[in-house]
């Protein structure tokens, strides 16, 4: 299994279903120095979970889970529209999508939204001039060894 494979898979998705009109992307370790103003922009995270083998034998059912992480910002004081609009747009990229090679699948499940700016205080909205909604993606990747 590789978690580079996973990760230019998710990429290369992104690459193919997203339309950049939509909002700038962002890629986690890369450097944001040309964010947007006053437009919508994503950052996207790819978060490695639990491992473990699901079969006995040879060959054997590895499984790996973890959840691509798509926060979406928008303006503040634009409303939230925009931003479940592009949330769904991204839902629509990943629900339940597939993709086989060689010996392994990776597997994505029904995406869900959570509105970050309810987890903290509301003046660092003010303050930062973004509106956040995330769009959490698990998926698994099920290998065989």
């Amino acid at each position: 299994m590789s978690f580079l494979y996973i990760s230019k898979t998710i990429k290369q998705i992104w690459a193919n279903e997203w339309n950049p009109a939509n909002g700038l992307t962002f890629w986690d370790n890369e450097v944001i120095d040309q964010r947007p103003s006053n437009t919508p922009w994503l950052r996207i995270s790819i978060r490695d979970g639990d491992a473990q083998q699901i079969s006995l034998g040879k060959p054997s059912l590895d499984r790996h889970t973890g959840v691509l992480f798509v926060q979406v910002f928008v303006p503040i004081n634009e409303g939230v529209d925009r931003a479940r609009w592009l949330a769904d747009k991204v839902v629509t990229i990943f629900r339940k999508k597939s993709v086989n090679q060689g010996n392994g699948s990776l597997i994505f499940d029904v995406p869900y939204c959570i509105i970050a700016n309810t987890l903290g205080d509301e003046t660092d909205v003010v303050n930062t001039g973004w509106w956040q909604i995330t769009v959490l993606c698990p998926f698994t990747y099920d290998e065989v060894t």
